[in-house]
Order: structure tokens, then sequence, then C-alpha cells
């Protein structure tokens, strides 16, 4: 798989899973508002499927730093944040990183850049940057 690959296959990855549970937590807010059980059963089994997501697509590295704020808030967004398109054409190679851009119009941050490194035979997702435009550079993200 090359970075690129591992890239679309994440963000493929994390868009079905936010878009699944956005629309699971908005059914239960409307169909089941007081049924307690029923929303933690939900939030536990998709922070499982979020737990898989990030450890077939993270550097171990990532997984337990970068990964912790999402899955402790298990946060989504309207629209989604990974309605991203993967700019194959930005891939950029530098010491043991690979750098590959992505562009969500629609969201508050439009222009992101992941890094990835090579991990058990393979490219893992490292971190994650957002262009500033007031200061015209790359500034790294505390969380995927």
């Amino acid at each position: 798989m090359t970075p690129v690959e591992r890239l679309q296959a994440f963000i493929a990855d994390m868009l079905e899973w936010e878009t699944s549970f956005d629309a699971q937590r908005r059914a239960q807010q409307r169909e089941r508002p007081q049924d307690a059980d029923y929303r933690e059963k939900m939030i536990h089994e998709n922070k499982d499927r979020l737990l898989k997501i990030f450890t077939a697509h993270l550097s171990t590295s990532a997984l337990a730093t970068k990964a912790r704020a999402r899955l402790d808030t298990m946060g989504t967004g309207r629209p989604p944040v990974f309605a991203q398109q993967v700019l194959e054409d930005t891939e950029i190679r530098s010491g043991k990183n690979v750098y590959v851009e992505t562009l969500n119009e629609k969201d508050i941050t439009p222009r992101r850049r992941y890094a990835l490194v090579m991990e058990d035979g393979g490219p893992k997702i490292d971190a994650v940057y957002a262009w500033r435009d007031s200061t015209g550079k790359w500034a790294k993200q505390d969380s995927i």
C-alpha cells in the first residue's frame, strides 16, 4: 500500500464512521432520547469501530497520543470533517516522512497535510497539520 492509498483508505473509513455515527446519534435523540442504555451501547460500539480504524491506519505513536482526543470525545462534524479529497499530486518525501495533502472546501480548515511514516512494513499516519492562512504555514494538530 502506498502512502496515498493508505490516506485514501483512512479518509474513506473515517468518513463512513463519522457519517453513520452522526446519523445514529441524531436518530437516538429523536426516537429514544431517554434510553441511556441504548445510547451507551451505541457509543461503545462506535468507539470500538473507531479504535479498529485507528489501529489499522495510525502509527503506534499517533495511536497513543493523537487518537486519544477523538476516542474520548467521539466528535463528528456537520458537514463531515472527513469529507476530504486526497490530493495525490501533493505527495512529498522528506526524511522518514511522506506528506500528502487533502482538501475539504466546506470545513473550517479546508487544507490538511498528513505525515506518514513506515511502520510494520507499510505507511502509517503519524501526524496531521492544518494550513493557517494567517501565518502562511502548516500548524501541527493535537488530534487526528
